[in-house]
């Protein structure tokens, strides 16, 4: 599978989540983010479900970004 759904563990504790097209898709709660820009690029534009808008970075299996901090992806 191209997109397969992954484990992210963060300050706000562990979650599963999937990303397909522009879209991030949080397994656990259903919630929907729109994501600009792929994971080798650098700096993404990430809209979460509440409408805010973050830039976060992805450096091997290290997402940061100002409202979540540091997140490790396994």
């Amino acid at each position: 599978m191209d997109n397969p759904i992954r484990t992210v563990l963060g300050p706000d504790g562990m979650h599963m989540e999937q990303e397909f097209g522009s879209l991030r898709w949080d397994v656990l709660t259903g919630e929907v983010s729109t994501v600009f820009g792929g994971p080798g690029d650098g700096l993404r534009m990430v809209t979460r479900p509440d409408g805010t808008s973050v830039t976060e970075q992805q450096v091997g299996n290290m997402r940061f970004s100002p409202d979540r901090g540091t997140e490790t992806i396994f």
